[in-house]
């Protein structure tokens, strides 16, 4: 080889080796410079991972003590049960210490044992899984068995559906280690842990919530219990006044058959609501009102349904049941009681106290009419005496005798004033102590209506109706004149001006028990009815009211006493009727009089003597008004008699026993200052047994004829004395001559 060639060749090779093993060097160096930066950063990575290491430990474990605290600071129970292969609760892996107090156990105690071991089976199924004839003959380690059984089938299906849901709530009831036991609510939550099933349950005490679920249970049974057994009608509205529940109560006093037919009728706002009740009600405010219900308007308008007729009264209540926080009512709760059989007696109430209040004006008035007929016939007395004396003494063409006889009718027009007011205070003789007759009522109607007709204006018609055969009743054939002359005047005066019909019905009429309620006098039996009615201006409510009252009279001055109803009220009370009246202003008047029939009448006219009769015997004369002795002494000495007079009972006493057979008669006063004519009759009686003895009195109601009749007074008269009626008594007294009882008219 050329060594030209060769030695730059060489020269090549030698550089490129010594270049490849300098590349190869730097090479070498750069990779050692790179495991050793890698080492240099590996080990820095592991120092700085000791240190994250230890960090994160620390970390582990702060927050390991935080998941402690805050796991046993829960205040629910928390625990946390694996799931065992054939899906039933299996150990508990995990609780906090709130459990373990709950419970009554140890820590350790519960981490050995299952959820199965601390809750109650539940017996109510056993019964219906089994017949009730196992359960007899069934052991407690038979039966504790079988209920092992239930729990078990129902922990799987819990689990079941805890694996399909995840999370489900349910309730359970604990057993504690001392044996008792308490109600939880259970939250349970599935997951995986470590590729195993696990589940968290957190559980709460209940037992205050079920004491009060309880409570509000029985509460709600009281409620019910009372709605429906209470007396009192309830209904239930709520804050739209639409009906949520009605009581049987309710329905029954409103006569509606159900709930669903209560919701027609609104309690809120009705036609039967008093208008200040409608107002509250409105602006939703509680009150409380009466109301009044006609069912027969609610059935004509078809207002409701109900099964009740005629009107009913109801106290009714409605509250208010609060407000809401919009200050809208929450509801309304209603009470309702039927009050009619209350009003109705109340209305009977105010119907006795009204009667009884004229019962005692009547007997205030009758009181003081008694006192004012005493002085008054007393007045009387001597004026008709002298006037039948100047009568029978003087011709009948002289002036004299016209004067005795107009002061004989003025007399005897203040004698009828004076007995009507002792008629309407019922002490007079002629509506009580007089015996009575049975008479028949048509005769009289008839007459009257005849006396009517020719005193009447031709513009007022007369009708008379008379549909009754058994028209008799007990009474003064006088009195019964002087009630239909009174009635039918009345009539009369009330057509005066536009005329109009007057009618006089009379017909049967029967009181029975039911009846009885509006004539609460009337012993129930057979009656008859007399109806004056007219067409005339009629009378208002208040008019009614008065018209039986003394002294009271719509007719102007000089047309009427006042005194007529008066009379006629205390005439038929006397004979055991009534009176009842019917006005409306406008249509006219009818009042009916109401007595008592009898089976059979006798009639029986007085006979009266043609002359009056005389005497020569010795008669001894008491009284305390000397004008009233002076005139009967005149009076008996006109007709032959011998008389003495005495103003003071107890000198009259002394004059008989000194001559106790001097006088053949004694007429004495009863009303006197300090002793009465009754007990000066029963103190001659001691000195002389068989002295005939003749009570004069100013009013009956001082003494009765039965009484006088009882101590054995002869003869009985009232004030003022007239002539005829004194002779005759005297005669009867002394037993020469019969005589009939006279009585003043």
């Amino acid at each position: 080889m050329n060594s030209e060639i060769f030695l730059p060749a060489l020269t090549i090779t030698i550089t490129f080796t010594a270049c490849v093993a300098i590349l190869s060097l730097f090479i070498a160096w750069k990779d050692q410079q790179s495991r050793s930066k890698r080492l240099t950063s590996a080990l820095e990575d592991l120092e700085r991972n000791t240190v994250f290491s230890k960090k994160s430990e620390k970390t582990l474990r702060s927050r390991e003590k935080w998941f402690r605290v805050l796991f046993n600071s829960t205040r629910d129970m928390v625990f946390v049960y694996a799931i065992t292969a054939d899906a039933l609760p299996g150990d508990i892996l995990e609780i906090n210490d709130l459990a373990c107090v709950r419970l009554g156990y140890t820590r350790e105690k519960l981490l050995s044992m299952t959820p199965l071991e601390i809750e109650i089976h539940d017996q109510a199924q056993v019964p219906a899984l089994y017949p009730k004839t196992d359960l007899v003959v069934m052991s407690d380690s038979e039966l504790h068995s079988r209920q092992k059984k239930i729990a078990t089938s129902a922990a799987r299906r819990m689990i079941e559906q805890l694996t399909k849901d995840s999370h489900i709530r349910h309730e359970r009831v604990f057993q504690r280690a001392n044996g008792t036991t308490f109600p939880a609510e259970v939250d349970s939550q599935y997951f995986m842990l470590m590729n195993k099933p696990v589940v968290m349950c957190t559980a709460r005490d209940i037992t205050a919530r079920k004491e009060t679920e309880t409570a509000l249970k029985e509460s709600k049974q009281h409620f019910h219990e009372f709605m429906s057994n209470s007396p009192i009608g309830i209904a239930m509205y709520n804050s739209d006044r639409e009906l949520l529940n009605v009581n049987k109560a309710c329905l029954r006093m409103l006569g509606i058959p159900g709930i669903n037919e209560f919701k027609h009728f609104n309690m809120f706002n009705n036609k039967f609501l008093p208008s200040h009740a409608t107002k509250t009600l409105e602006i939703g405010d509680s009150t409380r009102f009466e109301m009044a219900i006609d069912f027969t308007e609610v059935l004509q308008h078809s207002m409701f349904i109900t099964s009740r007729t005629g009107h009913a009264w109801f106290d009714v209540m409605m509250n208010n049941m609060g407000l809401d926080h919009n200050y809208r009512p929450r509801g309304y709760f209603a009470q309702i009681q039927d009050i009619t059989e209350r009003r109705l007696a109340e209305a009977e109430l105010c119907k006795s106290e009204q009667q009884l209040r004229q019962a005692e004006k009547m007997e205030a008035i009758g009181s003081m009419a008694g006192g004012i007929a005493h002085d008054f016939n007393n007045i009387l007395t001597p004026i008709l005496g002298y006037a039948k004396m100047i009568l029978r003494a003087s011709p009948e063409d002289e002036p004299s005798n016209k004067y005795a006889q107009k002061i004989q009718k003025a007399g005897n027009r203040a004698k009828e004033l004076v007995s009507q007011i002792l008629t309407f205070s019922r002490k007079s003789d002629d509506s009580g102590d007089r015996e009575l007759k049975a008479i028949r009522i048509a005769p009289i109607a008839k007459e009257v209506l005849q006396l009517q007709g020719t005193a009447l204006p031709d513009s007022i018609r007369i009708n008379r109706i008379l549909k009754s055969e058994k028209d008799v009743v007990l009474a003064d054939p006088t009195k019964i004149h002087q009630i239909l002359m009174n009635l039918c005047t009345n009539a009369g005066h009330a057509m005066k001006e536009n005329g109009g019909i007057l009618e006089l019905r009379i017909t049967d009429f029967t009181v029975t028990k039911r009846a009885n309620r509006k004539f609460p006098n009337l012993v129930p039996g057979p009656y008859l009815r007399i109806s004056v009615k007219d067409t005339g201006v009629g009378m208002d409510q208040s008019t009614r009211e008065k018209i039986f009252e003394p002294f009271f009279t719509t007719k102007k001055s000089g047309e009427g006493t006042g005194m007529g109803l008066s009379v006629v009220l205390g005439i038929i009370a006397a004979y055991k009727g009534t009176i009842t009246v019917e006005s409306e202003v406008g249509v006219g008047s009818i009042f009916h009089v109401i007595l008592p029939i009898v089976e059979m009448a006798t009639e029986e006219e007085r006979t009266e003597s043609e002359s009056m009769p005389s005497g020569n015997e010795r008669i001894l004369i008491i009284d305390d008004e000397r004008d009233v002795t002076d005139m009967i002494s005149d009076m008996l000495e006109s007709i032959g008699y011998e008389t003495a007079t005495v103003n003071q009972g107890f000198g009259a006493l002394k004059l008989l026993e000194m001559s106790p057979d001097h006088f053949d008669l004694v007429i004495t006063d009863q009303v006197m200052p300090g002793i009465t004519g009754t007990e000066i009759a029963q103190k001659i009686f001691e000195i002389r047994p068989n002295m005939p003895v003749i009570l004069c009195t100013g009013f009956s109601g001082s003494v009765s004829l039965e009484q006088a009749k009882e101590i054995g007074i002869k003869e009985y008269l009232t004030k003022p004395i007239v002539m005829d009626d004194l002779a005759n008594a005297i005669r009867k007294a002394l037993g020469h001559e019969t005589a009939t009882t006279p009585q003043s008219d």
